[in-house]
């Protein structure tokens, strides 16, 4: 991964960056990842993401 592309992961930019290539990067600097899929709370209204840092 290039340099502009960890600085805007830094920055909270996470939209040019696969999924896949975010969990490298994390388990690179052994870091562990966690995906937890639920129910939305609200039928009807979009999803999210959310990224919190342990």
């Amino acid at each position: 991964m290039k340099q502009p592309d960890l600085s805007r992961l830094r920055r909270g930019h996470f939209e040019p960056v696969s999924v896949e290539k975010l969990l490298r990067v994390l388990t690179a600097f052994d870091q562990a990842a966690e995906i937890a899929v639920k129910p939305h709370r609200k039928r009807g209204e979009a999803g999210w993401i959310t990224f919190i840092l342990a």
